[in-house]
């Protein structure tokens, strides 16, 4: 659900963004910080082929079990010659049987606490809600306060930005 931003690619959640290295190089929410080499994603090989996309999840030489690897089986980096895997072929008729699906959304059984931490999770808003409780422009959250109380912690001053607060809003909100 990503999507390729500067040649980043993007997490359709919180918008952080990840260079072709899989290096993290920007928080939306915090755009002075600078990731550490440690802010990084997985890469994997992929390719597309049958209208799927397919993705090696191992290295070719790599340990496991024959029907893990089969899998595995993915298109690589068609420039990566050495390291390519080819996609096994396909049979129209002896694979009939394949369909792509497209599923969800999911009703997903969660918390009130699970439910609560995400209300509170401002850095979503404008990748998740956009548009009613944040836009894609203004995604950066200032500084709050976080308190210890005899009850647990209490979070002041903290603000967002949101287009349109409810559906008989006339004016942004923060």
């Amino acid at each position: 659900m990503g999507r390729i931003q500067d040649d980043h690619l993007e997490c359709p959640y919180h918008g952080w963004q990840f260079g072709p290295s899989g290096r993290c190089a920007l928080v939306p929410a915090l755009p002075a910080y600078q990731p550490p080499p440690s802010h990084c994603a997985r890469t994997f090989q992929v390719g597309e082929k049958y209208g799927l996309i397919w993705v090696q999840l191992n290295s070719p030489n790599s340990e496991g079990n024959a029907s893990a690897k089969a899998v595995a089986v993915a298109a690589a980096v068609e420039d990566d010659a050495e390291n390519r895997v080819e996609i096994p072929a396909f049979d129209a008729e002896q694979d009939a049987h394949l369909r792509k699906l497209n599923c969800g959304p999911y009703d997903v059984a969660t918390s009130a606490p699970r439910i609560i931490e995400n209300f509170l999770d401002m850095a979503h808003f404008g990748f998740v809600h956009t548009g009613w409780l944040g836009t894609r422009e203004a995604t950066a959250i200032d500084d709050y306060r976080v308190e210890t109380t005899p009850t647990g912690l209490r979070a002041t001053q903290c603000r967002a930005w949101q287009p349109q607060s409810s559906q008989h809003a006339t004016a942004p909100a923060q």
